[in-house]
């Protein structure tokens, strides 16, 4: 894990710096706005107006430029990370139910100089939901 983590460290000077290097910020825009379009068309039935549509599609650039970024950055990390979308109980609950993971936690699984933690620190706590007999339901981590 160790190994992992140093290898994780040199490999962040190979990355284009986002803000200065002008060919790494045109390619990501242009996959983006690749998303964005993609994300338009198949949602396009449900339109209502072209300006909600305008101002939807800048908030999904946004959003997508966002996690561009975040990603980056846990990936340039000497710590290391993990998406959990196991619920502890996958099988059917007394009452019928089954619950379902929506949203993944996201856990903090080593640290900055790529030791195992003791135990695993959940930063965003996963969302599930209940379906069954006595479904809707949300519940957290």
């Amino acid at each position: 894990m160790e190994a992992h983590s140093t290898w994780k460290v040199l490999t962040s000077y190979l990355f284009p710096d986002s803000g200065r290097d002008r060919s790494s910020v045109a390619h990501q825009r242009r996959v983006i706005m690749e998303i964005v379009n993609d994300v338009s068309a198949a949602f396009g039935a449900w339109e209502t107006s072209s300006s909600e549509v305008s101002s939807a599609n800048e908030r999904l650039a946004q959003l997508a430029d966002a996690a561009a970024e975040v990603g980056t950055m846990i990936a340039l990390q000497a710590s290391t990370y993990r998406f959990e979308w196991r619920s502890l109980s996958n099988r059917a609950e007394k009452d019928g139910s089954s619950v379902f993971v929506l949203l993944p936690a996201f856990v903090k699984v080593a640290d900055e100089r790529g030791r195992l933690l003791d135990k695993p620190h959940v930063l965003i706590h996963s969302l599930k939901q209940r379906i069954g007999e006595s479904s809707g339901r949300q519940s957290h981590g």
